[in-house]
């Protein structure tokens, strides 16, 4: 890349001394605009484009990340500026070829601006987006430092709300350019109170100290500082960079996405990239396999069983409160185990259970809603175990979106049940056959309740490592756990309800701790079968894949090959695999045109 640099004025010495004194706060000892302007670098890739590298920049790109060389990573101050210098040159080359490759293909070129400058290659959508983004970086860093300020110590933990599953997502607002142009003009939140005051003036002292406030700051006036003008020059580049990597890739995708002789991408080439992956998978060693299931994923799943038996199992558990716990923890050590389970029998006996997704309704993730009966049912993968039960609780629209850009909103009040009362209640749903997934046959719900009912057993509602998981819990074999990694009685149940498996339906089965009752649902068993699907294509069937409307995978698969980086259903394997193959040539070929630069 740097064989068409045409200067580099290096300042090395004078700069390592200038910034010796770069650590913490005070990264250099004035504030001299003119010093701020020396030349460290010099780039020009065409007659006519020259850009310049100033210690502004090198001062910038220390406080934003070069810190961490010299703390983290052991590198001397010098090596430090250099690695700093040499990066910040390879994006000025880089920029600078993507204004030339924008200019030569037309691409979004306003022939009224000077040729080479910024503001030729942004539309005017894109230079609302570049202000924006500095606008909210600014106003976010001034809310963190104002969250800082008025944290308040508070050891009180609340069972009122649940975490959020990992794929959960809420309902979120568009931001439009109007919405983005509007909050541009509003400016940045400095003087709305006393604590913002003093947030706003610490900034501004950060700054100063810093040498990042500039000869030309106004007071008062962020804009002004030349912290501000450098973030919006910089991402205004950003925006053209990512604009040329956008095109650059998609001229190199008609290269390098395989096609057909009809001209279409050909889904035989990502069968084969299935069957690489299989193949890798048969190669596995026991290690190899428990890792993989314990990392397993949507997009990375399994897909060859050569050792059993593990599986997975949902958790929901009805947790103890705090005064429990502690009446738990005074049952006397000396008792005999059946003893024992007596007592905390007895004290689990008083649990209440209120179901604590009020909280993802109130934040609008997704769920259907009927107002009729005023319930709501969860969707989407998210969902997981909770596709058991609906919402238990009464749910209200409390008012309707006034246009397709808003949003309705709901309140949830949850009821509250005793255990018996919840277990019971839970039963007779499963056994009415609404199971949501409806590829388990629920019309034959086998009840474990009773081989468990005098035993420990285990239940979860408070439990949100369950939803976080890809198919629940891990459960290994006895003879290779080792040392156990879940509490006993857990570890058992989920063994036994591994070896029921789901042959009559959603099997579960219920067991206590000193954490609850805890409510384990059968989820998945691996046994050592070998392959577990005959092609591509029956894993995408068996796992439920959605063709969205489309007959049969292959003109799935043309359709996204068609659309892939606008692609939607990101999640489905059959783009994860493509996306695999074909982000890395696009990538590799990226790179070398870059390096070629």
């Amino acid at each position: 890349m740097k064989k068409k640099l045409l200067a580099i004025v290096c300042l090395m010495m004078a700069l390592v001394m200038s910034v010796a004194c770069l650590g913490g706060c005070n990264l250099i000892k004035t504030d001299s605009e003119k010093d701020m302007q020396q030349v460290v670098a010099t780039v020009s890739i065409e007659d006519g484009m020259e850009e310049k590298m100033y210690k502004l920049d090198l001062v910038m790109d220390y406080v934003a990340y070069g810190y961490q060389y010299v703390q983290y990573s052991g590198m001397s101050m010098e090596e430090a500026l250099t690695a700093i210098i040499e990066s910040r040159v390879e994006t000025m080359i880089l920029y600078q070829s993507a204004m030339k490759y924008l200019e030569e293909n037309n691409i979004d070129v306003n022939a009224s601006q000077a040729k080479w400058s910024t503001a030729r290659y942004l539309t005017a959508e894109e230079e609302i987006e570049a202000k924006y983004d500095v606008y909210k970086a600014i106003n976010d860093l001034l809310d963190t430092y104002n969250d800082e300020d008025t944290k308040v110590n508070d050891s009180t933990s609340s069972t009122e709300s649940r975490v959020a599953p990992t794929n959960a997502v809420p309902y979120e607002e568009e931001v439009t350019i109007q919405d983005k142009e509007e909050y541009i003009q509003k400016g940045f939140d400095t003087n709305s109170s006393v604590e913002r005051r003093e947030v706003f003036n610490k900034f501004i002292n950060f700054l100063k100290v810093n040498t990042l406030l500039g000869d030309s700051y106004v007071v008062g006036q962020i804009e002004t500082t030349a912290y501000f003008k450098k973030n919006l020059e910089n991402s205004r580049q950003n925006v053209i960079l990512k604009k040329f990597e956008e095109a650059k890739k998609s001229e190199l995708l008609l290269t390098y996405a395989d096609q057909n002789k009809d001209g279409e991408h050909n889904f035989a080439d990502v069968e084969a990239l299935y069957t690489e992956t299989l193949d890798a998978q048969k190669e596995w060693s026991n290690t190899d396999f428990v890792t993989a299931l314990e990392s397993a994923s949507a997009t990375a799943p399994i897909l060859y069983s050569a050792f059993g038996t593990y599986g997975y199992v949902y958790n929901l558990l009805l947790g103890v409160d705090n005064t429990q716990s502690e009446l738990i923890k005074k049952i006397d050590s000396k008792l005999s185990d059946s003893a024992k389970a007596s007592e905390r029998a007895n004290i689990l006996a008083t649990t209440r259970i209120k179901d604590l997704r009020a909280g993802w309704i109130t934040a609008n993730y997704d769920f259907d809603f009927d107002g009729e009966n005023g319930k709501a049912t969860f969707t989407h993968d998210y969902a997981l175990a909770t596709k058991t039960l609906p919402y238990q609780g009464e749910v209200a629209r409390i008012r309707e979106a006034t246009s397709e850009d808003d949003k309705d909103d709901y309140s949830a009040t949850p009821t509250v049940f005793g255990l018996n009362e919840f277990i019971s209640c839970m039963h007779n749903y499963m056994l009415d056959g609404n199971f949501v997934n409806q590829s388990i046959a629920s019309d034959k719900i086998t009840d474990e309740m009773s081989a468990y009912s005098s035993n420990d057993a285990l239940v979860n509602s408070t439990d949100d490592g369950s939803l976080n998981t890809y198919k629940g819990y891990l459960i290994k074999p006895k003879v290779d756990t080792g040392s156990e990694q879940y509490v006993e009685t857990f570890a058992e149940a989920g063994r036994q309800l591994l070896q029921q498996g789901k042959t009559n339906g959603q099997s579960y089965v219920i067991v206590a701790s000193d954490y609850g009752y805890h409510v384990m649902f059968f989820s998945e068993i691996f046994e050592a079968t070998g392959e577990l699907y005959d092609s591509l294509t029956d894993f995408l069937t068996k796992e439920n894949y959605d063709l969205d409307g489309k007959s049969n995978w292959e003109e799935y698969y043309s359709a996204m090959m068609a659309d892939f980086f606008e692609w939607e259903d990101t999640e489905n394997y059959l783009y994860v695999l493509q996306s695999a193959n074909v982000n890395t040539k696009l990538t590799s070929a990226y790179n070398k045109y870059t390096a070629s630069l």
